[in-house]
């Protein structure tokens, strides 16, 4: 009989006192692009790409994207250019787009925004954000680099 009202008490502290954290894992982007060592592949031939990622369901979680032009002759490294001058958002105050949470797809906007061009290369991430007990937290995927190409290039 003691030990029944023992395991009540420690459980009613853990209903009381016990919180649920969400900590995500997964976040990989997909396309367009790809790592430096695959940029011959890493093109599309659209000027409005559509970004896709993959990320672990995460309903308390909020996404951004950034995408900034990569000069390969000043920009040492993706997160070089990546820290510079935003494309999106074009709001420079701004780290990241804001994306529904709801989506792993997101379509370039087509106005309101400086356009991608042909022959340009460009990095992108994705940054997911959630709130802990310590505050919030962000995971940054990885950069990825592509090139806008003409459709009749070869």
């Amino acid at each position: 009989m003691i030990y029944k009202k023992k395991l009540t008490i420690i459980s009613l502290i853990f209903i009381t006192f016990g919180f649920s954290e969400v900590k995500p894992i997964t976040l990989e982007l997909i396309s367009p692009g790809s790592s430096i060592s695959e940029l011959k592949d890493s093109f599309t031939y659209s000027r409005f790409p559509l970004f896709r990622w993959y990320s672990d369901f995460c309903s308390q979680c909020t996404y951004g994207i950034r995408v900034c032009e990569f000069y390969p002759n000043e920009h040492g490294s993706f997160q070089t250019a990546l820290d510079d001058r935003s494309l999106l958002p074009y709001d420079q105050s701004k780290e990241y787009h804001d994306i529904p949470w709801t989506t792993l797809v997101f379509q370039y906007p087509t106005n309101g925004h400086i356009e991608l061009e042909v022959g340009k290369q460009y990095v992108w991430q994705i940054r997911r954000s959630y709130e802990t007990t310590l505050g919030t937290h962000h995971d940054d995927s990885q950069i990825y680099i592509f090139e806008i190409r003409s459709p009749t290039k070869q």
